[in-house]
């Protein structure tokens, strides 16, 4: 189905989906933090929202945790016929 953003991307949403996941995984930040090449405490701050994730790590975290981009984003999954009437004009 068609993902669609209700508003803006919501950074506070992939922050809490980030560390939702890695503790679903029972990962450490400090291993996550190796997987992307990055310090650990850089790492926090992607799960406390505090600094962007870069594009290239949310679609590499995405895949490690075997979610959609735009389920670690937010997007919903079906789209109504007044947003799509929306969309297209």
């Amino acid at each position: 189905k068609p993902m669609l953003y209700k508003n803006n991307i919501d950074y506070s949403f992939i922050a809490k989906m980030l560390k939702r996941s890695r503790l679903r995984l029972g990962k450490t930040q400090k291993e996550f933090a190796n997987v992307l090449g990055v310090c650990q405490s850089n790492y926090s701050y992607y799960e406390d929202g505090r600094i962007r994730i870069p594009t290239d790590s949310l679609v590499k975290l995405a895949s490690i945790y075997n979610i959609s981009i735009n389920e670690l984003c937010g997007g919903v999954s079906t789209i109504s016929d007044k947003e799509l009437h929306y969309l297209f004009h």
